[in-house]
């Protein structure tokens, strides 16, 4: 939705994006968060996965609430408003996965020491 917003004013960014120069940031924030999301896809169970994703869509959620009038300007709001919810939503599911695979990470060591572990 970006590229049509910027070269050919077309799409509810096309409001924002008219603006000289403003659509770099777009393109730019829409592409890194590709490239992290396909690198999330393919990452490992590893707690710095978690702790990674966790912090992507922690930005993206602050980032939505500090220019939530961005939102307003196309009529986007009930947009903003579920994009927003689902990025905190993925905040607290990463959270969980990296205290989960902390503790997956504990029992397993004590498994190949014989110890016992206490959660």
């Amino acid at each position: 939705m970006d590229i049509p917003g910027i070269y050919l004013g077309r799409g509810p960014e096309s409001h924002i994006l008219s603006a000289p120069y403003a659509g770099i940031g777009f393109l730019e924030a829409h592409g890194l968060a590709f490239i992290i999301g396909a690198l999330l896809w393919r990452a490992g169970t590893e707690r710095l996965w978690h702790i990674t994703g966790l912090s992507a869509q922690a930005l993206l959620g602050i980032c939505n609430l500090l220019f939530r009038k961005i939102f307003a300007a196309p009529g986007s709001m009930a947009a903003g408003y579920v994009f927003t919810s689902l990025h905190w939503l993925f905040v607290i599911l990463q959270f969980a996965c990296a205290l989960n695979s902390t503790v997956a990470a504990k029992l397993g060591n004590s498994a190949k020491s014989g110890a016992q572990v206490s959660l």
